[in-house]
């Protein structure tokens, strides 16, 4: 399925009618690179791979304020890591 056709929510009471999951998802990215949509669009796109036609998000942890700084000056990728659950959305009878 192809990405912008897997919809994406926040929490599971957000998903409109009965669903079963299909895979854990988790993505990776340099915060000098990458942002938060970034994220979610890689999380859609292996979703689609997979067969799901939803994501329930996880969360999406950026490196504190020090990592950053300590990446900066030691010249090392700092990254932002996010999870998902993909889902199959039953069609209503």
């Amino acid at each position: 399925m192809p990405a912008q056709d897997v919809a994406i929510y926040r929490t599971a009471d957000q998903v409109p009618g009965e669903y079963e999951e299909i895979a854990l998802l988790n993505a990776e990215g340099s915060t000098k690179w990458t942002n938060e949509a970034d994220m979610i669009e890689a999380m859609r796109s292996k979703a689609g791979q997979v067969g799901a036609n939803a994501v329930i998000l996880d969360a999406i942890s950026e490196p504190s304020a020090g990592a950053k700084i300590a990446g900066a000056i030691f010249h090392k990728r700092v990254n932002r890591k996010g999870s998902a659950v993909a889902i199959f959305i039953h069609e209503k009878k």
